[in-house]
């Protein structure tokens, strides 16, 4: 009998404690050692790291009703409220900075007929979550296999979450490799470029299960955009390291 099929069955609230470190010794020893439930211990940890995003940033606009609030369109009495809440909330203030940062970088000479296109996300990191056992994030199908890895980075920009690992690139010593994975929406075909300073790095199409991956770069900061079907992604200050 392989360990799968000695491994008793549990509830999502077992699984859920397994995750915070409360299950018991001898079921947790189960859970380590079966891979029935691998993938739904995935989706237990990326709903844990959702909520922990949603009630990190619980009372916040979202990233796609900031950039409205930036570009004047909101309806007068919604845009009061988020002027109301970017004056306390350093998040959201920082949030609309790098917006106009990025737009200004961008092309200055845009006008919003053609914003009002493409919708801009700035996105954002979600933040860990501790006590994940053994359970694993998503991660590119590639991570693992390219030398030591950091723990991955996950984050929300719209319906998309975008999550990137950094690991040492096999091809040249003192270099890295970006790994990354677009889900939640259909990413295939979208063109990921990467940026340092004002200088264009890497520019890629990601593949059709929305992997994508940067080789031979050498350490620093770095922005990362994602561009498809009418959405924009900005992932500001990538740290490789």
């Amino acid at each position: 009998m392989t360990d799968d099929q000695r491994t008793p069955h549990l509830s999502d609230a077992e699984l859920l404690a397994y995750l915070d470190g409360e299950l018991d010794e001898e079921l947790a020893r189960h859970v380590e050692r079966s891979t029935v439930y691998r993938e739904r211990l995935q989706a237990l940890a990326r709903q844990e790291r959702r909520l922990a995003a949603n009630l990190y940033r619980g009372t916040c606009p979202d990233a796609h009703e900031l950039g409205e609030f930036h570009m004047e369109l909101l309806a007068p009495e919604r845009a009061a409220l988020i002027t109301q809440h970017t004056d306390i909330c350093p998040h959201c203030a920082l949030e609309l900075r790098e917006l106009q940062t990025y737009l200004d970088e961008l092309a200055p000479e845009l006008e919003y007929s053609f914003l009002e296109r493409v919708r801009v996300f700035i996105a954002r990191l979600i933040p860990d979550v501790p006590n994940l056992g053994g359970a694993q994030m998503p991660v590119p199908v590639l991570a693992g296999m390219r030398g030591e890895a950091g723990g991955p980075l996950l984050y929300e920009a719209g319906e998309a979450q975008v999550s990137l690992e950094v690991q040492d690139d096999a091809a040249r010593a003192g270099h890295k490799s970006v790994l990354g994975l677009i889900t939640g929406v259909d990413a295939a075909g979208w063109q990921v470029v990467l940026w340092q300073d004002s200088k264009q790095v890497q520019a890629l199409e990601v593949d059709d299960l929305g992997n994508f991956v940067f080789e031979v770069l050498p350490p620093g900061a770095y922005r990362l955009v994602l561009r498809g079907n009418g959405v924009e992604i900005v992932i500001q200050d990538l740290a490789v390291k």
